[in-house]
């Protein structure tokens, strides 16, 4: 999901490639980001050994969709080979081509598991021997989410780059063109730090004009603004996030209002997922149960780290659900 970039023609195609070079490697690095956050949600608990969740959450997060099924070549395999779990093997996760005939839920009744390894990589089912995974309600993937983030982030990054940039060398020279090499000469060392420059006594300063356009110093606010746009990418994965300025101790219907809208994103993702689990449980006899990763039930914090249940009431009922003093 690179941008294009056209080949530029001149003196400057460098100085372009570069660049351009930079913003890819820079969106690359917050999609990547989003993207290990994203597939990192979840738990999946009694998963057969077969299956594979890392792949299956990228499979969602990717395409929307993924199948399970049971290939009963490989079960049969592990049977042979005198594996005690044989039982258990020859489960599979994959990458689905869902197709028509749609039920009466718009899901569709046939599709094709696909899978990128040599021999057999094509499996064709249907709704009696496998089961939809979907990424959440929408049926869609996470990727589009990330995509967008990640652009808004890498973009605000070279803002960054540019006005910090603008800040070290803000200066525009002007010199009569017998004296240009002399003056580019000595603004390179300016360029490089040196901390004396120094010049002969022929150095004419008479027709010297330096301009110094005053770009203002926005850094610190874009820094600001990206925060902000990667909270609000977390959110969207259904991370929560939230970062409290507030000193007193926060009641319950505060952090609730304020994670409402992270929540919901977050649920979208668990049923759809909670609700293939059940499926297969009853298609196959499995016990698959699938929750969302400890590590990301309590992310909210103060400016100072300290986690949302260091500033929760810890016992709202004694005084009405206020902060405490």
């Amino acid at each position: 999901m690179s941008k294009p970039y056209r080949n530029p023609k001149g003196s400057h195609s460098r100085q372009f490639w570069e660049t351009a070079y930079d913003n890819t490697t820079r969106y690359q690095f917050y999609f990547n980001k989003l993207t290990e956050i994203s597939t990192s949600l979840f738990t999946w608990e009694n998963l057969p050994p077969s299956v594979d969740p890392r792949f299956l959450e990228l499979c969602l997060f990717s395409t929307g969709c993924a199948v399970f099924f049971k290939d009963d070549v490989l079960s049969e395999a592990a049977r042979l080979e005198g594996k005690e779990d044989y039982d258990k093997q020859g489960y599979l996760a994959l990458r689905v081509m869902a197709n028509g005939p749609f039920d009466v839920y718009n899901t569709p009744i046939n599709r094709v598991a696909y899978a990128s390894s040599v021999g057999k990589n094509q499996w064709k089912l249907d709704n009696t021997n496998s089961v939809l995974i979907w990424n959440n309600r929408l049926r869609l993937p996470s990727a589009y989410e990330a995509w967008v983030y990640a652009h808004r982030l890498e973009n605000i990054d070279r803002d960054v780059d540019v006005n910090a940039a603008a800040q070290k060398t803000p200066v525009i020279v002007t010199c009569p063109e017998s004296q240009r090499l002399t003056f580019k000469n000595l603004m390179m060392q300016y360029d490089g730090n040196v901390p004396i420059i120094f010049g002969d006594k022929d150095l004419n300063l008479n027709n010297i004009q330096v301009l110094n356009p005053g770009v203002p110093y926005t850094a610190a606010e874009l820094q600001d603004l990206k925060r902000e746009i990667w909270n609000e990418a977390l959110a969207m994965q259904g991370v929560p996030n939230l970062t409290i300025s507030k000193r007193e101790r926060l009641v319950t219907d505060e952090i609730q209002q304020a994670t409402a809208g992270t929540s919901a994103c977050r649920m979208s993702k668990l049923e759809a997922r909670q609700q293939a689990a059940e499926q297969i449980n009853k298609m196959f006899g499995l016990n698959i149960q699938v929750s969302v990763n400890s590590l990301y039930t309590s992310g909210i914090s103060d400016d100072e780290g300290n986690t949302v249940n260091d500033w929760l009431d810890p016992n709202p009922e004694d005084n009405g659900g206020e902060p405490k003093e």
